[in-house]
């Protein structure tokens, strides 16, 4: 079957700011509260990507699919607006950083939150992914058994030194560690 990323939206103005989270994204409700607060704040059009097998999202997670499936859906989504902005917290500051480098004339505002940019200290066992199933009960993984490996190979698959090293210097980037 084929999943696809779901999302939550804050209707405001015509500015668009997406929310990436972190993986599994449990403890920070994978961003609504900060969505729901720019919103309000800001009057912008929040946007909530849920990823399959996370939480509400139905479907099955695996690292590289949700990369996949991000690039897809930014890539379709970028064709009808304007400049976006990008708020990514841990994994979702990974997988934003991917998407300002590939898609650069689309992003205009880069928020990295604690972002994963070091694949071998954010080490993910089998077991710990394991405890996290049975603890959040709401974590499908598409390949359990090799869902660790499918982290790493994820983090090998690019130098994020590179990546941000290449974003265009008309790119408005802040870090937060």
């Amino acid at each position: 079957m084929s999943w696809k990323i779901e999302t939550k939206i804050f209707q405001g103005s015509n500015e668009r700011v997406y929310f990436l989270h972190g993986f599994p994204g449990r403890r920070t409700k994978q961003n609504e509260d900060l969505a729901k607060t720019v919103h309000e704040k800001l009057g912008v059009t929040s946007v909530i990507l849920y990823y399959p097998g996370l939480g509400v999202a139905s479907g099955e997670f695996g690292f590289t699919n949700t990369l996949k499936l991000v690039r897809d859906f930014f890539k379709e989504e970028l064709q009808t607006e304007s400049k976006v902005a990008l708020v990514g917290h841990s994994f979702g500051g990974y997988l934003s950083l991917r998407m300002a480098a590939e898609f650069s004339d689309g992003i205009k505002k880069l928020v990295l939150l604690s972002p994963l940019i070091n694949f071998e200290k954010a080490n993910l066992p089998p077991s710990s992914l394991l405890q996290m199933q049975k603890d959040y009960g709401d974590i499908q993984f598409s390949d359990l058994d090799n869902a660790h490996f499918d982290f790493r190979d994820l983090g090998k698959s690019v130098s994020l030194k590179e990546l941000i090293r290449d974003l265009p210097s008309s790119l408005d980037v802040t870090i937060i560690q």
